[in-house]
């Protein structure tokens, strides 16, 4: 939440923080769903949080409600996307579901061709081959995809998996040690 109060970071909605509210909002499916994928340890900081103060479960759950699903800019006149999981092939990005901007991946990676470079996350790297075919020398970099697409989750919670960011422009990489 702090970090989001930096110039040029943008916090994006992903699907754990989404199964996080349908947990503590609607006790729903998904809270069953988010429990065992990181959803046990999340709740225990929370708690421990609510002791020093109360307010926060409530401000933690509107910060992630007004979080975007996607972010859209434009450098030198390339258009760029930023979102968690993928865009919907052939739907315009202001027509697409949250569904699919929170889950989609084979479809997305076999099934994109258009103009922007869409960056995202979802699917680690480490199972990327199983996916798209794409044999991979580091599973634990990020991937270009030749239909423009950059994939950057790389395993953070896998035994030898990295937390990862990179320069969209020069492709330059810095990762967390194991």
């Amino acid at each position: 939440m702090k970090m989001s109060e930096f110039k040029n970071v943008v916090a994006l909605r992903g699907n754990h923080e989404q199964m996080m509210l349908a947990f503590y909002r609607e006790r729903s499916f998904n809270s069953t769903v988010w429990l065992p994928n990181g959803g046990n340890r999340t709740d225990s900081e929370m708690a421990a949080w609510c002791k020093s103060d109360p307010s926060f479960l409530e401000k933690a759950l509107r910060f992630i409600e007004e979080r975007p699903l996607y972010h859209q800019m434009f450098i030198d006149g390339k258009e760029y996307i930023f979102v968690h999981a993928g865009l919907e092939p052939g739907v315009p990005l202001e027509d697409q579901s949250p569904d699919s901007l929170l889950w989609i991946r084979e479809e997305f990676y076999n099934n994109y061709y258009g103009d922007a470079e869409v960056i995202c996350g979802h699917t680690p790297t480490p199972y990327l081959g199983r996916i798209t075919g794409l044999e991979k020398r580091d599973i634990y970099a990020p991937i270009r995809l030749p239909n423009r697409i950059t994939l950057i989750d790389t395993g953070s919670f896998l035994p030898d998996g990295r937390i990862s960011c990179m320069n969209i422009l020069t492709g330059e990489v810095w990762q967390s040690d194991h």
